[in-house]
């Protein structure tokens, strides 16, 4: 009986002894690389009161809600208005009505949020300097990184 005792016990033993100790291969491996991750920076409109689009601490607040359906993004607590460009007579991104116009066509791809009509330029935060957001000529830089999250747009942060 004791033989069959031990014969339970000692491998229940070391199985449970071991469950808190990492084994080889995870004590072995590299760090793992964090990838890019939402910011503390959001795209936001204060949209009746001005229709220009800047970047704002992240509060999930209406304000910084927005909804990517195709080309269009549009803010989500008023859903009739839209992210716009008057680009190349303007750089400013505001909110207009929405409409199927070129001005209105965005496409986000990766960490790029460029517009459709003009690929080459891309939505752009000058933040700290400036909180208003605009369009630039698109490169990699941090200015124009953008973080998709649900309904939040942040610039990215490495």
């Amino acid at each position: 009986m004791a033989d069959v005792f031990r014969k339970l016990l000692v491998p229940v033993l070391l199985a449970v002894t071991s469950l808190g100790l990492p084994s080889a291969a995870v004590a072995d491996a590299a760090p793992a690389e964090l990838g890019p991750t939402a910011g503390n920076m959001c795209l936001s409109s204060d949209y009746p009161r001005s229709r220009i689009v800047n970047v704002e601490p992240c509060n999930f607040g209406s304000r910084q809600q927005w909804t990517v359906s195709g080309e269009q993004i549009s803010q989500s607590a008023h859903p009739g208005m839209c992210l716009s460009s008057d680009y190349p007579r303007s750089r400013i991104v505001n909110v207009e009505p929405c409409n199927s116009g070129s001005r209105q066509r965005w496409m986000v791809s990766g960490e790029q949020i460029s517009q459709s009509a003009h690929p080459g330029m891309c939505l752009t935060s000058d933040y700290p300097r400036s909180r208003i957001v605009n369009v630039e000529p698109c490169n990699s830089g941090s200015r124009q990184r953008w973080t998709v999250s649900g309904e939040q747009i942040s610039l990215t942060t490495v």
